[in-house]
């Protein structure tokens, strides 16, 4: 579908000054922006002066347990933001051994909060990144293999301090997350 917005203030994202225009596009490819585009539209909408610009990332996402409940989390795409980079502060949801999940889940309620429709059954990033998918977000996400979440799946829940032998077990996690998908590490 071809989709005109009309009357924007227009905020490119390129860190230059607004300027009043028009912007074309087709599904989700930007096709022109400008001053006075010509061609017919299969939609035509007013932005009346408001501000049109691109979506923000929330680069300090802590949504990782409400992607799996609400495919379009309104607080954030009310600010704007259409890319939340979750995974933060070393504690998430993957990956985590099946005999840790009901502790963690007990342990990251507060920060995450918790839901009984849920389903824990997971292990790692792959399987998480798949119920995201399966909720068919409208947003997008990028994840981060949080260091607690390797930690516990190599030491348990012990605080005791890591050996050679499983830092390099750490390291052997870490990388089997970012082959299943992981950005990389919080």
């Amino acid at each position: 579908m071809k989709t005109l917005i009309k009357n924007a203030n227009i905020y490119d994202g390129n860190g230059g000054k607004p300027f009043y225009g028009q912007i074309a596009f087709e599904g989700d490819s930007i096709t022109a922006l400008g001053t006075n585009i010509e061609g017919s539209f299969d939609k035509v909408v007013d932005a009346g002066g408001k501000a049109v610009c691109p979506g923000f990332i929330d680069t300090h996402s802590h949504s990782d347990l409400r992607i799996l409940l609400e495919p379009a989390i309104k607080s954030k795409l009310l600010q704007g933001i259409t890319t939340e980079v979750c995974g933060q502060d070393g504690v998430s949801m993957a990956p985590i051994p099946p005999e840790f999940s009901w502790q963690w889940r007990h342990s990251i309620g507060g920060l995450e909060g918790d839901d009984p429709s849920i389903n824990w059954d997971y292990s790692g990033t792959e399987e998480y990144l798949k119920c995201i998918e399966k909720n068919k977000p409208c947003a997008n996400y990028a994840y981060l293999a949080p260091h607690g979440n390797i930690r516990i799946e190599v030491c348990g829940m012990s605080h005791e301090p890591a050996t050679e032998e499983q830092l390099c077990k750490m390291e052997e996690v870490l990388r089997r997350e970012l082959d299943a998908g992981a950005v990389g590490m919080s």
